[in-house]
């Protein structure tokens, strides 16, 4: 192929402006520049969060990219990554300081860390499927643990998001100085459609590398394609991207230029690739076979790095963007392939609309291959015009290489937020917002809204956790829950008349809670798998402890006789192994259990000797640890804190020894007195770092479990003392879940009967899992049972309840 001279004239001036041109721009900030960047300010310290290379991803590059270009900055002092993983195992290049996996647990370890980084800056990359939970909401897991001020760039931007989205990306609206997009259409989105105020958003451009004119024969001689006509489409492919069409094209494009190849070039998205394989690429090869251009159409089936990207970029004489979604708001590859020069022909979704707009590209319909087709042909066909719009997008590409794009978003984190920082979000302000994150408090008629339990009961058990209220099945089952869930059938049989689907499921429960059992020894094991696979041979303490309590409550309440036999065989080997134990939670659920076996029979005497003995071992514990302003049975407040306090009391209430039950209560009237806020509202001990003597409580995440642990405890006090205060107490957590807390949003999800997973400063965490639907259903089933028993007493108490 002979290059034309006109082309190379052009070129070759283009190359020597550019020289210059680019010099210039890859200077770090002058003097004068950074100091109008910084405000005066000390150079930033940043920390920067996103998907991070050697994960293959375009987050992951994009990333890297930031990060390269800002450490090259006078203005930025250094910048540490945190890197979003996906549960591969990578190995991440030195500037990665903390490696964040899809859990909970993760991020707010990584929130910690931020917090005591030192750190000015926090700059996210933000794309709703980066993130774990519900359209990515477990980045709040880290953001609401730290107080660095937060600059998001949005990846991704929808016209028209699903409530969850929409929600989500109200909050981080509020939780951002600065929100980023990449485009004018992204502002005006932002605006019309989130409600986001101008002056919140800004406007920065995808980075592209800093390239001279390319060489088009050197190029192609690289990658063995002289001699050909190249059109080349980049990235990770799967469905959605029209690749299809651009297959369907080809036949009209060689019969014009026989000499034509197709170079797709990018490895198989890694979640396709997982669930199907290669499917969709040979898929595509074989279309093209079938098609007769097989010979035209080179697949390069690999993640390839920046320095060979730009080559492949440099040898195509067109770029193809066949894509499907309209309302794609930004591309990588379409800003590669644009700001290198490479013409480009694509579908007119919204960043190539915008992009490609005043004659620097070409577009055609969507799904449309003979329209492809004829473009390219009139490209191929038309070298001076080709050269025109390669010129023109290369000219306008100079505003987006890195080292352009780095000294904007240098000059935006150095500036101040336009408004003080909100500290947590408030509601009132949108009204869908409202709608969807404070339910209204729940109405206390009618009968227990099981509905949850059974959607998350199945022919094994109950499953342990949910995405939002959707059964997680790839997380299987615990014995915990479904012992939980056992006591509560328990409750209902007593309180309600029975049904066909609460009989059903209790059947479940008891199968999995034997199956969990090794009677031989007492062994009890916690997780299964959703493919009825034990996930370990011996359970933790706390599992043993928790199915000694519901064997005890089975034998004490159920009025299956069946059960009744199946739980007083199997009870004795787990209490044994109980009482075997040193963990002070397992003795206090083996007492609880103890004390509801006592109330059907009070004559064995192993099971009172043992009883005595916990009780003892655990007031010996309190005793250890107590102090003047701390009279407590540990030197920190963890989870199940009530619990504590409530296995003491039953205990000693049922075996009758005043001085435990007058310890037990001291104990208790302390944490009540901990858990309640200067308004009279319950305040649970947080998850997040719990409370640990002479420290600072932790605040956040409340648990549904510590509610109605204290409801439980506060109870038993009731029965035991008949002291209206302990009914207070009791009602006050109660209400925890209907919205009297803090943060005033309700627990309870009326619309499903679930309870969510936890509460935070201003939002609930929206899973609804099996343990905190059970602790609502079991504090709600144990308040209704008192309130039945006080009957009008009860009802004055009650209140507008």
């Amino acid at each position: 192929m002979i290059a034309n001279p006109k082309v190379l004239s052009v070129a070759s001036r283009f190359a020597r402006a550019e020289a210059s041109r680019l010099e210039q721009l890859c200077q770090p900030l002058s003097a004068t520049e950074l100091e109008l960047a910084s405000g005066g300010k000390k150079r930033l310290r940043v920390a920067l969060l996103g998907s991070y290379v050697p994960r293959k991803c375009g987050i992951a590059t994009f990333t890297q990219d930031v990060f390269k270009s800002l450490a090259k900055l006078d203005s930025i002092a250094n910048v540490d990554v945190y890197a979003i993983g996906d549960g591969g195992d990578y190995d991440y290049p030195s500037e990665v300081g903390c490696a964040i996996e899809k859990t909970e647990a993760s991020y707010r370890h990584a929130g910690t860390t931020l917090l005591e980084g030192g750190y000015d800056v926090l700059f996210v990359q933000h794309e709703f499927g980066l993130f774990g939970g519900c359209a990515g909401e477990m980045l709040f897991e880290l953001l609401d643990r730290t107080t660095v001020p937060v600059v998001t760039m949005l990846h991704t931007l929808l016209q028209e998001p699903s409530d969850d989205q929409y929600r989500v990306l109200k909050r981080l609206g509020e939780k951002s100085r600065s929100l980023v997009t990449m485009s004018e259409r992204g502002k005006r989105l932002l605006t019309s459609v989130y409600g986001v105020s101008e002056s919140k958003i800004d406007v920065v451009p995808h980075g592209i590398p800093a390239t001279v004119p390319r060489n088009l024969d050197e190029n192609k001689s690289k990658f063995g394609l002289e001699g050909k006509l190249v059109a080349l489409t980049f990235g990770l492919i799967g469905p959605g991207k029209g690749l299809e069409f651009a297959i369907q094209a080809m036949p009209e494009i060689v019969q014009a230029h026989p000499n034509f190849t197709y170079v797709l070039l990018g490895a198989t998205h890694p979640n396709l690739l997982r669930e199907q394989g290669e499917q969709y690429r040979d898929g595509l090869r074989l279309q093209a076979e079938k098609l007769g251009v097989s010979e035209n159409f080179r697949v390069e089936n690999r993640f390839v790095g920046i320095t060979e990207l730009t080559g492949w970029i440099g040898a195509a004489d067109v770029y193809l963007t066949p894509y499907l979604n309209v309302a794609q708001i930004t591309s990588g590859t379409l800003s590669y392939a644009y700001g290198c020069g490479t013409p480009v022909v694509s579908t007119p979704y919204w960043h190539a609309a915008d992009l490609l707009s005043d004659g620097r590209g070409c577009l055609v319909p969507f799904r449309d291959s003979n329209a492809i087709a004829r473009e390219v042909n009139l490209l191929l066909d038309d070298e001076p015009r080709r050269l025109k719009i390669a010129n023109a997008a290369y000219e306008h590409g100079r505003t987006m290489i890195w080292p352009a794009v780095a000294k904007q978003i240098a000059k935006l984190l150095q500036s101040p937020p336009a408004s003080p920082l909100v500290a947590r979000y408030t509601a009132e302000s949108d009204a869908k917002f409202l709608s969807l994150a404070k339910p209204p408090l729940a109405k206390r008629n009618g009968s227990i809204d099981l509905r949850h339990l059974v959607r998350l009961t199945d022919d094994t058990g109950i499953v342990q956790h949910a995405i939002c209220a959707l059964p997680n099945r790839h997380e299987g089952y615990c014995v915990d829950d479904n012992s939980r869930a056992l006591l509560l059938t328990l409750l209902l049989e007593n309180f309600e008349s029975r049904s066909v689907k609460i009989d059903a499921a209790q059947s479940r429960y008891v199968e999995f809670v034997n199956h969990a059992i090794e009677e031989s020894t007492g062994s009890v094991r916690n997780f299964m798998s959703y493919s009825r696979e034990w996930l370990e041979s011996v359970g933790a303490d706390d599992s043993v402890g928790r199915t000694s309590w519901v064997l005890g409550a089975c034998m004490g309440r159920t009025t299956q006789h069946g059960i009744r036999l199946w739980a007083n065989r199997m009870y004795l080997p787990i209490l044994r192994k109980v009482v075997a134990m040193g963990s002070l939670r397992a003795w206090c659920f083996g007492l609880l259990g103890i004390c509801e076996y006592r109330s059907h029979d009070k004559t064995n005497i192993e099971i009172n000797e043992l009883g005595r003995d916990l009780m003892t071992r655990i007031a010996f514990r309190r005793s250890e640890s107590v102090m003047e302003d701390w009279p407590w049975f540990e030197d920190r407040l963890t989870y199940d804190n009530a619990k504590l306090p409530h296995a003491l009391f039953a205990a000693a209430c049922s075996f009758d020894n005043p001085q435990w039950k007058a310890s037990a209560l001291e104990s208790l009237e302390w944490l009540c007195k901990v858990q309640t806020d200067s308004k009279g509202l319950f305040l649970p001990i947080g998850s997040d770092s719990f409370y640990v003597r002479g420290e600072t409580r932790s605040l956040f995440d409340q648990q549904p479990l510590e509610a109605w642990a204290t409801v439980s405890a506060c109870l038993s006090a009731f029965e035991a003392t008949g002291d209206g205060k302990w009914l207070v107490e009791a009602e006050k957590a109660h209400g925890w879940f209907l919205g009297k807390n803090v943060s005033g949003l309700a627990l309870v999800d009326e619309s499903t009967g679930g309870c969510f997973d936890g509460l935070h400063c201003d939002r609930v965490n929206c899973n609804q899992g099996a343990e905190s639907t059970l602790a609502w259903l079991l504090a709600d089933t144990e308040m209704r049972i008192a309130r039945r028993h006080q009957g009008s007493r009860m009802h004055a108490i009650e209140g507008d309840q």
